[in-house]
C-alpha cells in the first residue's frame, strides 16, 4: 500500500524519523542533543518508538470515535483498558489510507479480545514454525519483519521498532492497526470486494483458506463475541 500523505500528528516530515533529545559523549564531554528529525535512508515515512509515543500523547485532546466501554468479563477488567490508544491510532491510520472500509473502533476492539484478551504480554508460539506471536494483537515475528523499514512489503508508513517494542501497547496497537489496513487490501485482492468484518477478522488471523477444525473455533469465538459486543451496545 502506497500513500505518501503526511499525517498532521506526525512530528517528522514524510522521509524522515523522529529523535529525542538525548546525552552523547564528544571528545570525553557529555553534550545534549535536542530532539530532532532525520532524513530516512529508504526514503519511507517511517514511525518509530518514540514517536509513536509522542504521538499518542495527543489522542486525549482529540475528538476521537471511541469504542463502547465493555470489558468481555475478561480478567482484571481490562476490556476498556486501551480504548483510547484504539480510537487514536485507527484514527491516524483511517487519516492515512481511508475510511471506507469494516475497520472500526468496534472491530479493532474484539479482534484484541480475540487474539490476547487484552493481555498486553500476550506470547504465544505459532505451531509447526519458530515464529511467536506478540503483545495485545499478537504481532507474529514474522509480521514483524515485514512491517519493518527495510522491508518491500509495505511501500511506505513503516516501522523502526524493536521486537521487545511490541510488548508496549502503544506500539502494539499502532502496528496492529497499520498491519490490519495491509491485510484489508491483501483480503479485498482475493475476495474481489470488500471484506466482511469476519472476512477481514480470517486474514488478519491467517485463516481465509483454512478448514482446519483450530480455524473454524478462531471464526466462532470471534463472531461470538462481535455479537456479546453489539448486543452490550443496544442494551445501552
Amino acid at each position: 500500500m502506497t500513500n505518501k500523505k503526511k499525517h498532521p500528528w506526525k512530528i517528522c516530515p514524510a522521509s524522515s524519523f523522529y529523535v529525542k533529545g538525548h546525552y552523547k559523549m564528544i571528545n570525553g564531554k557529555k553534550r545534549y542533543w535536542a530532539a530532532h528529525c532525520r532524513e530516512s535512508r529508504n526514503k519511507k515515512e517511517i514511525l518509530n518508538f518514540d514517536e509513536i509515543l509522542e504521538i499518542s500523547k495527543r489522542f486525549k485532546n482529540e475528538k476521537l470515535n471511541m469504542p463502547k466501554s465493555y470489558d468481555f468479563n475478561v480478567k482484571d477488567n481490562l476490556g476498556s483498558k486501551f480504548d483510547l490508544l484504539i480510537a487514536g491510532w485507527l484514527q491516524y491510520w483511517t487519516d492515512i489510507f481511508g475510511n471506507n472500509s469494516n475497520i472500526t473502533v468496534d472491530f479493532v476492539k474484539v479482534l484484541i479480545m480475540t487474539e490476547s484478551s487484552f493481555q498486553k504480554n500476550a506470547n504465544a508460539k505459532i505451531p509447526n514454525s519458530t515464529y511467536w506471536a506478540i503483545g495485545l494483537m499478537q504481532i507474529t515475528d514474522y509480521t514483524f519483519k515485514l512491517i519493518h523499514e527495510n522491508s518491500k512489503e509495505l511501500k511506505d508508513h513503516a516501522f523502526s521498532i524493536n521486537r521487545e517494542d511490541l510488548y508496549d501497547p502503544n506500539v502494539n496497537i499502532s502496528v496492529g492497526i497499520r498491519w490490519l489496513f495491509r491485510k484489508r487490501e491483501i483480503a479485498k485482492y482475493f475476495l474481489k470486494k470488500e471484506p466482511s468484518p469476519l472476512e477481514l477478522a480470517e486474514e488478519y488471523k491467517g485463516i481465509r483458506n483454512d478448514k482446519s477444525v483450530k480455524a473454524q473455533k478462531q471464526r466462532r469465538i470471534f463472531i461470538e463475541n462481535l455479537k456479546k459486543y453489539e448486543n452490550s451496545k443496544k442494551s445501552k
